[in-house]
């Protein structure tokens, strides 16, 4: 699936690549520590995505992989973060 905005390599726009491979290593320990089942991330400097990307498992039971594209309900504790989310892009 192509991504909602043009892509740029991390660097081009001020990330650093090792920055956000760390993103990776903290959903695999999140995941397997079975704090989070899965989640999705995006980010973007400038209209520019640098990282999209889906991590574990939409629904463990069933062993469902999160697709890049899943809607996610947002209870009373995660509205303020997506709304700070919405905020800087």
């Amino acid at each position: 699936m192509a991504g909602p905005l043009p892509e740029a390599k991390p660097d081009d726009v001020g990330f650093s690549s090792q920055g956000l491979a760390r993103l990776d290593n903290f959903f695999a320990r999140e995941i397997a520590a079975k704090r989070v089942p899965g989640a999705v991330v995006a980010i973007a400097r400038d209209g520019k995505l640098v990282h999209y990307k889906a991590y574990g498992m939409l629904d463990p039971d069933k062993g469902t992989p999160m697709p890049i594209d899943a809607i996610f309900a947002l209870a009373s504790m995660t509205k303020p973060m997506a709304a700070v989310a919405g905020l800087t892009l």
